[in-house]
């Protein structure tokens, strides 16, 4: 970020209160426990809080200046006026409009190219990949961790260089309208959708509503632009004989897609697979194992070749790929082997996961799932697919953890999984009890669940113990 405050006022029309149009701005903090000397202040509100109150100590850590809102108390505005003559403040109508117009101002001054990243499940796996193969052969920036909705991506906006050519952009949502607020603000020239799934389905009721929430990411598409959609997603695939300006390119394991791989070799460690590329046969490795993942790195590829990289690029690219925390994170404890993928879940992911671990090499493989949060009216249906699935046998053991994951081991057990092999517990603490008792040396141990049932804890009070008994 590299603006004046004239830029910012231009940005989202507002009122300077006191201070010079000249001064230049380097960096915006949203958050006065990491904000620093020369920053400058945007006080955002939620339910239960109001960065207003924390204006001052923006001010007492050296901020430049402040944003408030005109509501904002005239009396603590002129004791402030009256006691730092220094400082910058901006009034504004509303201080999350500020954000997202700070963000699309910043957008437009840089202009780069971007890719817009939506989907149920693997969006910030897929923006990962696309970004590894780009920044190969270009600056590229892209979204860091999670930073998706309406404050995270102008946040991400703002830091856009000069010398950045491309963005590769994730763009997340709980509701319809999110997504078409975040286009606005960036508008992709390339827009991947990676599947439809039951994620935020308390909200949307039903996964057509979910397709027309992430559909929104084409909104801005225009022609010459592309729409990329794994093709394996059945309502993504019937998305096939839709009238768009903009070119629709269908990507998957399936063959009738246009975009698909020919020979496919899974390992524990990652995947081999071949892609056919300008008539030529290519070969690509990605140290991510399950198909679910071949998936995700054929839209990297197929943008690596969009934007004219040379084969040994985009191979290079996907190689560096690396798991990100708490996805499908791969820990030893007592010679047995943990795998960490508790960052999130949803009844597909939870699936696909599952489907991974039972191909994986381990003298027991056991499961420890928690709740699928967010599913509403759905959630034992949701959690009951998953018990269904786990049914046709490769798992010795099943521990489930919270409240409605006990739909799991039931639909399991009711379609024929032993069921003194299914325990249920309340606590993580338990469920690591549990595990610690039934722990060997070669088992391979799964652990998934939502957020926020903070399924790591497992592992963690798991590794505690043990150590303390070693």
């Amino acid at each position: 970020m590299n603006l004046t405050i004239k830029n910012m006022l231009e940005a989202t029309k507002g009122t300077l209160i006191q201070g010079d149009p000249d001064t230049s701005v380097k960096n915006l903090s949203i958050d006065t426990r990491t904000i620093r000397p020369k920053d400058f202040y945007l006080p955002l509100k939620g339910e239960n809080f109001d960065g207003h109150e924390f204006i001052y100590q923006a001010i007492d850590k050296g901020a430049l200046g402040f944003f408030k809102e005109k509501f904002w108390s005239n009396l603590k505005t002129e004791e402030i006026l009256e006691n730092y003559p220094e400082i910058n403040v901006i009034e504004v109508d509303n201080t999350l409009v500020a954000l997202q117009n700070l963000g699309r101002y910043q957008t437009a001054k840089i202009s780069p190219k971007i890719i817009g990243v939506t989907g149920s499940v693997g969006k910030t796996t897929t923006k990962d990949m696309i970004a590894q193969v780009l920044e190969e052969d270009f600056s590229i920036h892209k979204t860091k961790g999670n930073f998706n909705n309406e404050v995270g991506l102008p946040l991400t906006l703002l830091n856009l260089q000069e010398n950045h050519e491309l963005a590769v952009l994730e763009m997340g949502m709980s509701d319809l309208g999110e997504i078409q607020t975040l286009v606005k603000l960036a508008p992709p020239n390339i827009a991947v959708i990676t599947n439809i799934g039951s994620a935020h389905i308390q909200n949307l009721k039903s996964k057509e509503n979910i397709l027309k929430a992430k559909l929104e990411i084409a909104s801005e598409l225009k022609e010459g632009d592309v729409l990329l959609l794994n093709g394996d997603d059945p309502l993504l695939w019937s998305l096939r004989t839709m009238d768009t300006p903009y070119e629709k390119v269908f990507y998957g394991i399936n063959k009738r897609n246009d975009f698909y791989p020919l020979e496919i070799r899974e390992e524990d460690t990652g995947c081999e697979f071949q892609v056919q590329i300008a008539g030529e046969i290519r070969k690509f490795h990605i140290r991510l194992p399950g198909k679910h993942q071949i998936v995700n790195a054929l839209s990297a590829i197929w943008i690596g070749c969009y934007y004219d990289m040379e084969y040994k690029y985009i191979q290079q690219g996907l190689g560096k790929v690396k798991i990100s925390d708490m996805r499908f994170e791969t820990h030893e404890i007592s010679k047995a082997k943990i795998i960490n993928d508790a960052y999130n879940a949803s009844p597909e992911s939870m699936e696909a996961s599952i489907a991974v671990a039972k191909k994986m090499e381990g003298c027991r493989r056991i499961l420890v799932l928690g709740d699928i949060l967010e599913l509403g009216e759905y959630s034992q249906e949701g959690h009951r697919k998953v018990g269904s699935f786990i049914s046709k046998g490769g798992f010795h053991r099943l521990i489930t953890k919270g409240t409605d994951s006990k739909w799991i081991g039931l639909e399991a057990i009711e379609q024929g999984f032993p069921s003194e092999m299914v325990e249920h517990v309340e606590t993580n603490k338990k469920a690591a009890e549990l595990l610690d008792r039934l722990l060997k040396q070669e088992d391979l141990v799964l652990i998934k669940g939502s957020r926020g049932m903070k399924m790591e804890e497992i592992i963690e009070i798991l590794k505690k113990g043990r150590q303390q008994n070693a």
